[in-house]
């Protein structure tokens, strides 16, 4: 049984494929924390029970568009059954591990691992929760 306040970081597998649940804003969303609490449980059928924000990156996409992606540290409240993400339709495997690996699965360079570092002192300047070791235990969630 998974420990919510375990200090690690959710990452989507997506047979192998790994990425943090997010997305775009959609009109209904009052704010960038509730596009972030829709997607989580939209993507990974997760709900949250805080969310801070923590940085942003502007990404430019090859075809030249360009777009802010916003970064949160946030506190797991409960994982619900898995369900087809409905914009792609797949399961995603919900993984537990720890902001060091999730930035290496990720394949995060060194702004990206500065990005996991930041949320992981959030979580503990926010809500006490010490961010898990490198090579902490990995965890599927249910």
């Amino acid at each position: 049984m998974f420990e919510p306040l375990s200090g690690r970081v959710v990452v989507q597998d997506d047979l192998g494929r790994y990425n943090l649940p997010g997305g775009t804003p959609e009109p209904e969303d009052s704010g960038l924390e509730e596009t972030l609490a829709r997607e989580c449980f939209e993507e990974s059928q997760i709900t949250l029970l805080m969310a801070e924000p923590v940085g942003y990156q502007i990404v430019t996409e090859d075809g030249g568009s360009t777009y802010v992606q916003v970064r949160f540290a946030a506190v797991l409240k409960e994982a619900c059954p898995r369900q087809p993400d409905p914009c792609t339709g797949r399961v995603y495997g919900r993984l537990l591990v720890s902001s060091a690996d999730a930035a290496d699965l990720l394949g995060c360079d060194e702004r990206g691992q500065a990005q996991f570092a930041t949320a992981a002192a959030a979580a503990s300047r926010f809500w006490s929760i010490e961010p898990a070791a490198p090579g902490a235990e990995w965890e599927y969630l249910p």
